[in-house]
């Protein structure tokens, strides 16, 4: 059923996490599907358990105006994400492998 990202979120909200100490390397593969527009793409994050990096690679059929982005709190990997106002939720579905 995925994950819903609401409308509107200037703040970066969560999307979900994991320890950051048990996983250094992740690779996340993840659609997102908004008013129609689509998106496929895939997240590539690494953390020294007290610092995160991810890098974005994706292809869309218009903009879905979904921001994604990685930091660490409370010492898991957060994966968050920022909304345009569109008057439309988001939907995010993934597939991770993560490793020590």
């Amino acid at each position: 059923s995925g994950i819903t990202l609401l409308d509107n979120t200037a703040v970066a909200a969560p999307v979900f996490t994991y320890p950051a100490a048990s996983y250094p390397f992740a690779v996340i593969e993840y659609s997102v599907s908004r008013n129609g527009n689509f998106r496929v793409g895939r997240l590539l994050l690494t953390n020294d358990a007290t610092a995160a990096s991810s890098s974005d690679d994706f292809v869309n059929t218009a903009s879905t105006g979904i921001t994604l982005t990685t930091d660490i709190s409370a010492g898991n990997v957060r994966v968050l994400y920022t909304s345009t106002n569109t008057g439309f939720n988001g939907t995010f579905k993934y597939s991770m492998r993560k490793w020590s």
